[in-house]
């Protein structure tokens, strides 16, 4: 078997939280850090925005180089001088991640009778123009801070999760800008108020689990400049012509192939998105451009955790789906007290034990062996809230072998325990990024390369472990970031000592924060 190298690259904790400055003044140019002009940017005054780290506006000569030249800047610049506000905007919170986070561009420009501004979103680590918006005023509003708190307070009563208040001392005045970042515990946000457009121009908003978005603008109150290709055919005119599920009948999480057959009976040649549905709701989407009457086919690669008979949807097509479970299925038990349950059976390989958790009193977990006399605790939860997962080992020689058990509890709160058995064949491919908060074992991947890079990021005041097992129940390597210290990075290697049988592999997190992984 030839050697596997898995490598780990950990990277210390961000959190993206910001605290009040507590200044009795709003200060003119905030923390902007101004620039009379760039060569080939004579015309532009730059201001930065950092409201955390690593989100440092060290490379604005190249963000700016990306957006000069456009039809939007050319739009504002046409009417006067042009300012520019700069800042990097994490739609997750606490982990800073590069793939959630965007470099966010405010320009502005404006004569005696008219204003313009323009939004620009840019990807944070290619910098490539994402989307873009403009908007043109017939007059300049010159909002004083009091009416752009107001502006800002109308905006965020909208949301959920946002402040209800906005104090003076939080709002930065950037140039001719207003900002507020109000604080990210699991929700947060980032509102700017453009004094001379006298509206919001840009709102987004940060959350827990990186599912943070663009609130305004919104295409629907602007006024983008319209560069789309011309004579694109009408999506309605493409048709879905068929539908293909191979197998109908499959095991968990075996890889299943769908394909979509569709046509263009349109006019003109372009795209369509294809969209898969999976007991009518949209599960995954891929795009296809046809020329005039062409025909086409798109292929989808699914699989499912979970024992059921499910519908696959295309356009008017539907086929069935049965999807069983050969292994033994999982033993489940509840409670609100103490408990000792029947005898179960335990076979060679990894198992996954979950747990719900409510309680004032601590939470211990044992297997009890029919023949041992000594209990074995698998699970020790501190008095509270819980939600997570453990991988145990059970194996010849480990401290869990292969046999008949009981599950002992020993609490006084409302307990769910699951311990799942995997005895699967197949597995999605790894995913390219996991966000989770505690405990944690991921599901199931498969892994052919030669070299699997791992991402490590944590905000925990306490260590944080990360495990890579095989299916068979191997311990392949950990790696160990503790609590707000700089990170390190190592190699570890799948070598022909484990003997591994199967190229199925789960990921294991021991953490009492948030965390998250990119593969």
């Amino acid at each position: 078997m030839e050697n596997k190298k898995i490598k780990f690259l950990v990277i210390p904790a961000i959190m993206a939280v910001i605290i009040a400055s507590g200044l009795t003044a709003i200060p003119e140019s905030g923390n902007g850090n101004e620039n009379g002009g760039f060569e080939n940017f004579e015309n532009i005054t730059t201001h930065t925005y950092e409201p955390f780290n690593p989100a440092t506006v060290e490379n604005e000569e190249e963000i700016l180089n990306q957006i000069i030249g456009t039809e939007e800047m050319e739009f504002l610049n046409s009417l006067g001088d042009v300012e520019a506000l700069i800042y990097g905007h994490a739609y997750s919170v606490g982990i800073f991640d590069p793939t959630t986070t965007e470099w966010i561009v405010i320009l502005s420009s404006d004569n005696e009778n008219e204003s313009r501004v323009g939004v620009f979103r840019l990807d944070f680590e290619t910098l490539e123009i994402k989307d873009t918006y403009t908007r043109s005023f017939t007059e300049s509003a010159e909002l004083s801070v009091d009416e752009a708190i107001v502006l800002m307070e109308n905006k965020l009563g909208d949301r959920p999760h946002a402040i209800d208040e906005v104090i003076e001392n939080d709002v930065e005045r950037i140039g001719t800008n207003y900002v507020l970042t109000y604080p990210a515990h699991d929700f947060g946000g980032t509102i700017i108020v453009n004094e001379n457009a006298g509206e919001v121009v840009f709102y987004g908003t940060t959350v827990w689990n990186g599912t943070g978005g663009v609130i305004a603008p919104e295409r629907a109150e602007l006024e983008p400049i319209p560069i789309p290709p011309e004579n694109l055919p009408d999506p309605s005119n493409y048709g879905v012509t068929g539908l293909e599920v191979n197998p109908t009948e499959a095991e968990v999480w075996e890889q299943i192939e769908v394909t979509v057959d569709v046509v263009n009976e349109d006019n003109y040649e372009g795209p369509m998105e294809v969209e898969l549905k999976i007991d009518e709701e949209i599960r995954k989407t891929n795009r296809i451009s046809l020329k005039p009457g062409e025909e086409g086919t798109v292929t989808f690669q699914i699989s499912k955790s979970e024992a059921d008979n499910y519908l696959v949807q295309a356009g008017d097509f539907e086929k069935e789906l049965e999807v069983k479970r050969t292994g033994p299925e999982p033993i489940t038990q509840q409670g609100s007290d103490n408990f000792i349950s029947e005898p179960f059976e335990l076979v060679e390989g990894l198992a996954i034990l979950n747990l719900e958790y409510e309680g004032e009193v601590n939470f211990t977990a044992y297997l009890v062996g029919e023949e041992a006399e000594e209990k074995l605790a698998v699970l020790d939860i501190s008095a509270g809230s819980y939600n997570g997962s453990r991988v145990l080992i059970v194996s010849e020689g480990e401290k869990i072998s292969p046999g008949e058990y009981r599950l002992e509890v020993e609490t006084s709160g409302n307990w769910n325990v699951e311990i799942e058995i995997p005895h699967i064949k197949d597995a999605p491919e790894a995913p390219k990024q996991i966000v989770g908060d505690g405990d944690f074992v991921s599901d199931p991947f498969v892994f052919d390369g030669d070299n699997l890079d791992l991402t490590l990021r944590h905000d925990s005041d306490t260590e944080t472990m990360v495990s890579l097992y095989s299916l068979d129940g191997k311990l392949i390597d950990s790696i160990y970031l503790e609590g707000n210290t700089p990170g390190s990075e190592e190699v570890f290697e799948i070598n022909d000592d484990f003997d591994i049988e199967s190229n199925i592999y789960y990921l294991e997190v021991n953490s009492t924060g948030l965390w998250g992984i990119r593969l």
